[in-house]
């Protein structure tokens, strides 16, 4: 049985946590190895990752641990644990640190809702029918709490916002305005947004 100080710790992970142990790299040498280790028990490939220098542990039958040896053992155990503890936060603000690309969405987003607000009052927004400066209200509140929502990193705002165009586009079109263009820019939003939607909460 192959075994390190590690090995508790990882049994009580999801596969697809060991699998971002092991290829985020953040983890020190010997977590990583017991991270390989838990998924060759479960049957599950790990191609492509390097194995580290660690050598597996034999567990041999022993006498009974004198209380001194018990308390070293239980002192090393929690070590471990607290060493483990902290990459594993530190992998995963790592994860969630949020990529350029959605910040220049966001401050792009803000100022867009910046600019809607004048055109709710206008004369341009009220020729087009009485519902539709309410409409272009209720749009940019939206649209300003889907970028809030992508600037924290939340996937409810990501799935609001792919909602929130799909229904723009539905309007444009009944109001016959519509054209490829104005598909264009929200289509490699949504693309970049769904690319990184692993990353959110």
């Amino acid at each position: 049985m192959r075994e390190n100080r590690f090995t508790k710790q990882v049994k009580g992970k999801s596969t697809e946590d060991l699998k971002q142990m092991i290829e985020a790299n953040l983890h020190i040498d010997e977590a990583i190895q017991a991270a390989k280790w838990e998924l060759e028990n479960r049957n599950i490939s790990i191609e492509n990752v390097e194995e580290s220098d660690f050598e597996p542990v034999e567990i041999e039958s022993h006498q009974e641990e004198s209380p001194i040896e018990k308390k070293q053992e239980e002192e090393k155990e929690s070590e471990a644990t607290m060493e483990f503890d902290l990459s594993t936060k530190v992998n995963k603000l790592n994860n969630k640190k949020r990529p350029t690309a959605i910040t220049i969405i966001c401050i792009l987003g803000f100022i867009g809702a910046a600019f809607t607000i004048p055109m709710i009052f206008s004369d341009l927004a009220a020729q087009v029918g009485s519902w539709y400066p309410p409409y272009l209200g209720l749009s940019a509140v939206v649209g300003l709490v889907c970028m809030l929502g992508l600037w924290k990193m939340k996937k409810w705002a990501a799935y609001t916002y792919i909602v929130f165009v799909a229904l723009n586009q539905r309007v444009l079109l009944a109001m016959g305005v519509w054209n490829i263009i104005a598909l264009i820019i929200p289509g490699i939003i949504i693309w970049i947004v769904l690319a990184h939607i692993n990353k959110m909460d």
